[in-house]
């Protein structure tokens, strides 16, 4: 009885072997991605958008 207990102990751990660092790397990875595409959208959405409003606010004077 002992010896089943101790290999049942013995089974239940498990070794990692880096895998969580590699999710986390990737991970990261992804994210600064989309973050860096929303960003340079986001930019030109804001250049746009200065554009329209100069177009609409110097019309009447030029």
């Amino acid at each position: 009885m002992n010896i089943a207990r101790r290999y049942g102990r013995r089974s239940l751990r498990q070794k990692r072997n880096g895998k969580v660092s590699i999710d986390i790397v990737l991970s990261l990875s992804v994210f600064f991605t989309i973050a860096m595409i929303l960003f340079t959208l986001g930019a030109f959405a804001c250049d746009r958008l200065h554009h329209v409003i100069s177009i609409l606010v110097g019309y009447p004077y030029s």
